[in-house]
């Protein structure tokens, strides 16, 4: 320990006599550590840290599968008989996600909710603040409606009381609109999937879908294993009922299965991957960091050869010298980590801005403990990596011919070849960042390119929410929805307006069909689509274009034959031989199941985002007339969406459809009001906050690069110095000076740019799935990201280049 004490302190002495050395360092390292220490804080909240609920290794998701979708929504029937009849689960629960509106005192408000099933905070394992979870009695047909309510709600609409239980709140959603009596309240910072500020008994909303084993509404189970129970087990249980079920139902349930996966997994399955890969691509930034700071310390150790030679001399091991090389290299660790976790702070703030709304556990991004043990460890495993260079230099030296060479202190070969290899790694590693995120840019450059399918500038978008109370007949619906659409209308300004059930690349819906003109095929069979229930002027006003036939029109009413407009995928894919113009469809659909006549043909909405609409399980839309919809099921026009097509600034255009609704009826929120522009981006998140961070590693790791390869030859010039003012002295003009330093520096670029491109060929494969129509192997990506380092490489190079013509000979003579 006393050695330790006086390696650290006679360390802290050389840092001090060197502090340009020490800061230069320091700041290298703080950059590596400080970036990797800010993904792993995002990595370890989002990935590795345990879900907030009790023993979550035993929670499992539960889906049903088939030939269509390896996960897909549960009918209600189904989830009965999966509840009665397994052997594995403590329990299992429905959930879905379900907007309400909430009216009262403090006016209305739209709020996000969830439907469960009964025992659901029970089975999470998570304990109300206040009252109770929902009763078995209450999740059923004809039971009085209770809810469970959050934190935040309790808050700001009954003030934190503790006398809300027993209260009611009034909510709507679709058919549901009843008073709700307040059983309990979240607790402060409960989640699940998303904020919800209610929680409702999905078996006591009475809709259609809970009766109906065909029916599907975007419902999934969670389910708890019981002790000692393992996936594997309860996977051939599911599966023994889901053939018990297929045989007793076979018109709903042939070739549907049961799909689980932990809740974890579930979670966050679609950010692992990229969250890995920048997690790889930061750690690259590290290493050429630490190759950075281990030439600074070659550098540094030439000069002191003599001193540690002379050490030897007087008795001082190897081991003594490698211990006090690798303290002092340490040291430089701790200190660049100190001053990464700052960095760290900063960039954990910046990352939760940038961040995608879409990212899972967002919320829960923190540095903690993990956090920091990881800083101490990158920092010590830094320190000990980028000191073994200078180490295995030191004492590799020759004691007897390092004495005998004098003051000057010359590093020998060995020591220019280790110093070029590092070079190499560096321009090697940095080419590897810099065509990722050349990859991402034209990813990005790519997708901005594309078609969406209609004309998003200058089209405002929102939602709107009423309450049944007053608007309890279909005829008092269709005259409120013709009036939010005049009220728009006429705003000045506003050049068109419609509505539908689902606004693309935000909601959607989807049923199956079949063409009428031909025999009638098993339900398993039928094709799927994507349907959109519209006004007549919706086509027109979000710019989707008629490539044959016509639009809707007012005539296309309750009097009028059933029409349906569909795309050009739907058109391809069914008939890909006939005109479907004149053809019907019949929908699977309750009480809308008459065939519909196709009177025209539009292009085709890239409704699942610009990169992942050409992957998505169904892509064909089918769209039919709002004034076609029978009263019977007019409900499912309740929560239509709007776009507004308008010359107005989009915070201009928010306050006057603000405004106008207001003064058509001030008890329905207007929420969601978004430009079609904002949700486009917002599709695009993952992918520009992915690209964003390539680019931000690959200009460091750039300009660590140029440093890198300026020390280098800057080094190299300084140890030259005499046999530079020889050639001089001997004729050699300024242009051979220059040549020659140049040559060095050129040959190090050179192999680095090659083995580079070796290591971006395999490691950008890796970006195959974030790529949009760019090859993970782009040729222009890769010549133009290596002409990009070889200029900026030559660029440092020619600095030091330039300074060695300077030189005068009779000084360099001299020189010792």
């Amino acid at each position: 320990m006393e050695v330790f004490w006086q390696n650290l302190r006679y360390g802290f002495r050389v840092l001090a006599k060197s502090p340009g050395f020490a800061v230069m360092a320091v700041l290298t390292l703080a950059v590596g550590i400080g970036a990797n220490t800010s993904i792993f804080t995002v990595l370890n909240s989002v990935l590795l840290r345990p879900l907030p609920y009790h023993e979550p290794d035993r929670l499992l998701i539960v889906s049903e599968r088939s030939a269509r979708f390896e996960s897909s929504s549960v009918a209600y029937e189904n989830f009965k008989d999966w509840r009665a009849q397994n052997h594995s689960f403590e329990d299992i629960c429905l959930w879905r996600r379900r907007d309400y509106t909430i009216t009262g005192d403090r006016g209305p408000e739209h709020i996000n909710g969830r439907e469960v099933s009964a025992g659901f905070f029970t089975l999470l394992g998570v304990r109300p603040v206040l009252g109770r979870d929902l009763r078995p009695d209450e999740d059923r047909e004809g039971a009085n409606p209770v809810t469970l309510i959050s934190y935040g709600l309790w808050q700001r609409r009954f003030g934190g009381r503790d006398d809300v239980i027993g209260k009611t709140v009034h909510l709507t959603a679709g058919l549901n609109d009843r008073n709700y009596t307040i059983v309990g309240v979240a607790p402060q910072n409960f989640w699940f999937y998303s904020p919800s500020d209610v929680f409702i008994a999905v078996g006591a909303t009475n809709e259609m879908w809970l009766k109906q084993r065909l029916e599907r509404e975007g419902s999934r189970g969670i389910a708890r294993l019981k002790p000692g129970v393992s996936l594997t087990q309860a996977t051939s249980d599911m599966d023994t009922i889901a053939k018990r079920l297929a045989a007793a139902y076979p018109e709903a349930n042939t070739g549907v299965g049961v799909a689980m996966t932990s809740m974890l997994d579930y979670t966050v399955s679609d950010i692992r991957g990229t969250l890995r890969l920048l997690f790889g691509a930061v750690a690259l930034l590290l290493l050429i960091a630490c190759v950075n700071v281990a030439n600074l310390l070659l550098s540094r150790v030439a000069p002191r050869q003599r001193e540690l030679a002379v050490r030897m001399a007087l008795g001082a091991s190897r081991r003594r010298i490698a211990a006090q090389l690798l303290t002092e290299s340490v040291l430089l660790a701790l200190l660049g980590g100190l001053a990464g976790l700052g960095l760290a702070s900063l960039g954990t703030s910046a990352l939760l801005r940038a961040l995608p709304d879409s990212l899972p556990r967002a919320e829960t991004i923190g540095i903690d403990q993990n956090v920091a043990l990881f800083l101490l460890i990158t920092s010590m495993a830094t320190g000990i990596l980028f000191g073994l260079a200078p180490v295995w230099q030191a004492v590799r030296s020759n004691v007897n011919l390092t004495l005998k060479e004098g003051s000057r202190g010359s590093g020998g070969s060995r020591h220019h070849r280790l110093q070029n290899t590092l070079v190499i790694s560096e321009l090697a590693l940095a080419l590897v960042l810099l065509v990722c995120s050349g990859l991402t840019i034209r990813t990005m450059a790519k997708l901005a390119k594309v078609d969406p399918g209609f004309r998003p500038d200058n089209v405002v978008t929102f939602s709107l929410g009423f309450s049944r109370l007053h608007y309890d007949q279909p005829a008092k619906v269709r005259i409120l929805l013709k009036n939010v659409l005049d009220r728009i209308q006429n705003v000045s300004g506003v050049e068109a307006v419609a509505s539908t059930t689902d606004l693309m690349m935000s909601d959607d819906s989807e049923t199956q069909f079949y063409v009428a003109e031909r025999p009638k095929p098993d339900l398993k069979d039928y094709s799927w689509t994507m349907f959109y229930v519209t006004s007549p002027q919706y086509l027109q006003t979000m710019g989707i274009r008629l490539l044959r036939g016509r639009f809707f029109t007012d005539q296309d009413d309750l009097s009028a034959p059933n029409v349906a407009v569909i795309d050009e995928e739907l058109a391809r894919s069914v008939f890909p031989n006939q005109d479907p113009i004149g053809q019907h469809l019949i929908l699977h659909f309750p009480q809308a199941d008459q065939p519909r006549e196709i009177v025209g043909i539009v292009q085709h909405v890239k409704h699942w985002g610009l990169a992942q609409d050409d992957t998505a399980n169904i892509r064909s839309q089918f769209y039919f007339p709002m004034a076609q919809v029978p009263d019977q099921i007019y409900s499912l026009v309740q929560g239509m969406e709007y776009g507004v097509r308008t010359r107005l600034e989009p915070e201009a255009a928010r306050a006057a459809i603000t405004h106008e609704l207001n003064a058509l009826d001030a008890d329905m929120p207007v929420y969601n009001v978004l430009t079609m522009n904002e949700i486009i981006r917002a599709s695009l998140a993952r992918q520009r906050f992915a690209t964003l961070l390539f680019l931000l590693f690959a200009g460091a790791a750039l300009l660590l690069g140029a440093i890198g390869t300026y020390g280098v030859l800057s080094y190299a010039v300084s140890q030259r110095t005499h046999e530079m003012g020889v050639r001089m002295a001997l004729g050699a003009g300024a242009p051979d000076i220059l040549r020659l330093v140049l040559q060095r520096g050129a040959r190090l670029i050179a192999l680095g740019i090659a083995i580079g491109l070796m290591a971006a060929f395999a490691f950008s494969r890796l970006l195959a799935s974030m790529l949009y129509h760019v090859t993970a192997t782009d040729p222009i990506t890769f010549f133009a990201v290596a002409l990009m380092l070889i200029a900026v490489a030559i660029a440092a190079c020619y600095i030091p280049a330039r300074r060695a013509t300077k030189v005068d000979p009779i000084i360099a003579l001299r020189y010792e």
